[in-house]
């Protein structure tokens, strides 16, 4: 499978740069991405919770070349779990192996005022992060799912 980046990468994200301590919040219910009750366990849904500036929504975006890992505070990495290219198919953390199911694309969408930064992250199965269903709850699940370009695809990385 070949990959192209879209030319509009967010501006964030230097190449081969780290963005740290950052929140990933989906701009339809502005909740955080959320490793739930802080856990170190590897296979653990990451969920949407409402923001609390806790460690376990702080986010470090490591970015080499066209593909970022995107790794929790405590070390785990994002994962697609199984490396599934299906739908609903769970994003976990897992520790950090570098595999490809570890390996995002930022890509910019543009926003409604100027200076909105939102991006989609997209998997090696070119489908997106996503809150399952459109959810608006804490702790519903980040899923990989069918791009569609609706809301509860797109997020703010702050």
């Amino acid at each position: 499978m070949r990959w192209f980046i879209l030319a509009a990468t967010v501006p964030l994200l230097a190449m081969n740069g780290v963005v740290a301590a950052s929140e990933i919040k989906p701009v339809h219910s502005e909740k955080c991405l959320d490793v739930p009750n802080d856990s170190a366990a590897p296979d653990i849904q990451i969920i949407q919770f409402t923001c609390h500036s806790g460690p376990n929504q702080q986010w470090s975006v490591q970015t080499a070349g066209d593909t970022s890992t995107i790794v929790a505070h405590n070390g785990m990495c994002l994962d697609v779990r199984g490396g599934s290219t299906g739908d609903i198919v769970p994003i976990i953390q897992f520790p950090c192996s570098g595999g490809f199911n570890q390996k995002f694309r930022v890509i910019n969408v543009p926003g409604v005022a100027p200076g909105d930064s939102r991006v989609q992250i997209k998997t090696f199965a070119d489908k997106c992060l996503d809150i399952d269903s459109g959810s608006l709850f804490d702790t519903a699940g980040v899923i990989q799912f069918t791009c569609t370009g609706r809301p509860n695809q797109i997020f703010h990385i702050q």
